[in-house]
């Protein structure tokens, strides 16, 4: 991955009351890491993310979800238009994890070796989902279970 590049973080997945709001899933499944956040790019499923950042005037984790409320989108027909749109952030811009903690998608091209030290292949690419991590190594499914 080149390290300027923007990092997917969330997808816009419903509207969210009156007021121009909308609901974010994050595949971490850890939104509360992203409160901090003011602004953000947008893009669509499989585009990189264009123009300039956009400026959220608030934003905060309700029942698991990401909720943005952008400047400039204060009605639900307005919030509607983003529904589907992904979250991207630069690289520079991600919050600090715990010591210990990594973000996925610096684990694509890690080397996997066996408990021996003999070379299974690199991690092609990861999905997540709480508690497990899948790494798709040389075709095959690899994954890896944690305790919250």
């Amino acid at each position: 991955m080149d390290a300027l590049a923007p990092v997917h973080v969330a997808t816009i997945v419903s509207t969210r009351g009156n007021r121009g709001e909308v609901a974010a899933v994050c595949p971490s499944g850890r939104p509360e890491r992203l409160q901090a956040i003011r602004q953000v790019k947008l893009g669509r499923k499989g585009e990189a993310p264009g123009g300039e950042p956009h400026e959220l005037s608030g934003n905060w984790v309700h029942k698991g979800r990401w909720i943005l409320h952008f400047q400039g989108f204060e009605t639900i027909s307005r919030a509607e238009s983003l529904v589907g749109r992904e979250v991207y952030l630069d690289e520079c811009d991600l919050p600090m994890l715990p010591e210990g903690h990594v973000y996925t998608y610096r684990l694509v091209g890690a080397r996997v070796q066996d408990p021996q030290g003999r070379l299974l292949g690199y991690v092609q690419d990861t999905e997540t989902g709480r508690p497990t991590i899948i790494c798709w190594l040389s075709g095959w499914m690899v994954t890896r279970s944690w305790c919250p």
